[in-house]
């Protein structure tokens, strides 16, 4: 990682737990120039991950109000989509880690009404979803440091995971870019979901067809590493190439 990007993930961290931040406070804390604190805050801004102000910039957690809610309404018919694909995935009995995001929460969403299924989460919108749903699946929360995004972190969390063997982890991710490696938008939330990853039998990816060809902060991995991808549309002709390549298959409405 590139000493822009470690700069980027403290700058975010210290966000996530202030929810706002000066550019002068900053500058002494990283040990740089105030117009290099700008700069950074004004491309962490263009890339949604911070909301610049006067003197300085808020966590866009704190930008708005319930801003979890309204990102479940953007494209809510294809989160649903998707979450119902991957439902269909699902067998019996089966056991199943999940990372935070409003297209895994459409999932949890999707299978609240089973009792079939054992599922392992670090998100606290998910696992209430789960149990106030009609279902009786077992729900097991990982303990860790909680966050403001209502998820935990950490290596207490990181060494929960590590506890469980896992039939599938379904993910959501940041982006894709074309050169086929998956992205997140923190070193945090990455790291906790290569580690669901390594104990899991299947990773299956879950994203909108408009995270394909962009990309984000962190590295999460490559296309090698995956099971499937499951999407709400057709991936491009350079992108399903890039998945027939490694083998991995791309499950969307009407496609194979």
């Amino acid at each position: 990682m590139s000493l822009t990007e470690q700069r980027w993930d403290r700058i975010l961290s210290v966000a996530a737990e202030r929810q706002k931040v000066t550019v002068n406070d900053l500058a002494l804390e990283l040990d740089v120039s105030r117009e290099t604190i700008r700069r950074d805050l004004s491309q962490l801004d263009e890339r949604g991950l911070l909301q610049k102000v006067h003197g300085g910039a808020v966590h866009v957690h704190s930008a708005s109000e319930g801003a979890f809610r309204k990102r479940q309404g953007q494209n809510a018919k294809e989160k649903n989509t998707i979450a119902q694909l991957v439902n269909d995935l699902l067998k019996p009995g089966e056991s199943v880690m999940m990372n935070a995001g409003t297209t895994v929460y459409a999932v949890a969403n999707a299978i609240a009404s089973r009792d079939d299924l054992t599922v392992i989460t670090n998100s606290l919108d998910i696992a209430s979803r789960l149990l106030h749903g009609h279902g009786g699946n077992s729900v097991v929360l990982l303990g860790g440091n909680l966050g403001r995004d209502s998820q935990t972190y950490g290596e207490m969390t990181m060494e929960e995971i590590r506890r469980f063997r896992v039939d599938h982890a379904v993910l959501t991710i940041g982006a894709m870019d074309t050169t086929s490696i998956f992205f997140d938008f923190s070193i945090e939330i990455a790291s906790v979901a290569r580690a669901m990853m390594q104990q899991a039998r299947q990773t299956t990816i879950v994203a909108d067809n408009q995270k394909l060809g962009r990309t984000a902060l962190v590295e999460l991995c490559k296309i090698k590493d995956l099971s499937r991808v499951v999407t709400d549309a057709p991936p491009s002709a350079e992108m399903s190439r890039a998945f027939a390549e490694a083998k991995v298959d791309v499950i969307f409405p009407d496609g194979s």
